[in-house]
């Protein structure tokens, strides 16, 4: 029973790194916009203007789209998981078909595919700049 006991406490010590298929949802370092955070937001701002363009201003409407960070650092399989208008969802696109790459995540230093979601909502005719 020691034996046992101490083969799972060594197995529920080493690092995790969850992975569906062949893509890590949680990589040891994760995918990143070149730039960061801020500057993913600022050229959201300055490139997407689905949030002026909407035809119900007043109304709040959000747009969480998954896609796979690829080691090469571009993108693909893009995923919607709210349930917007294709007008919308080919914005979205030719938002990230002009975003520059990314750097990929890694894993044990090593690019690896690696899930990315980028969500936005739009309040007003504008975004709001915190959506977590």
């Amino acid at each position: 029973m020691k034996t046992l006991t101490t083969i799972l406490l060594f197995i529920a010590s080493l690092p995790m790194y969850a992975q569906v298929d062949d893509v890590y949802v949680n990589p040891q370092i994760p995918n990143a916009f070149v730039g960061g955070e801020d500057s993913l937001m600022k050229y959201i701002d300055a490139h997407f203007d689905f949030c002026k363009k909407s035809q119900n201003l007043s109304k709040t409407e959000s747009i969480i789209a998954r896609f796979v960070v690829e080691p090469n650092g571009t993108y693909s399989n893009l995923t919607f998981m709210t349930n917007n208008a294709e007008t919308t969802r080919l914005m979205v696109k030719e938002l990230l078909d002009s975003l520059p790459e990314w750097k990929p995540g890694t894993v044990k230093g090593k690019p690896v595919r690696s899930y990315r979601h980028l969500a936005i909502r739009c309040e007003n005719g504008l975004r709001v700049k915190k959506v977590r």
